[in-house]
């Protein structure tokens, strides 16, 4: 879902999306995620969230509609 919002946003030449081995927070029906500008900061994806809300939690905007499916850790 996260790729197919960067391609309906044109942001998907700019921005890669990369699967790794565990980064060692483990979250129940979730994913945790990061920007590799702000490493400091660690998102919980809850299961179901909306790509376009993923994107914009991770990109820094903070006009996320639905904040009940992104965490910041």
């Amino acid at each position: 879902m996260l790729r197919q919002a960067l391609r309906d946003a044109g942001r998907r030449r700019q921005i890669r999306v990369m699967e790794t081995s565990c980064l060692g927070i483990c979250p129940k029906n979730g994913v945790t995620a990061l920007n590799a500008t702000r490493p400091g900061t660690i998102h919980v994806i809850k299961a179901g969230a909306a790509g376009s809300d993923a994107m914009r939690i991770l990109l820094g905007d903070d006009t996320v509609l639905d904040r009940d499916s992104v965490e910041t850790a």
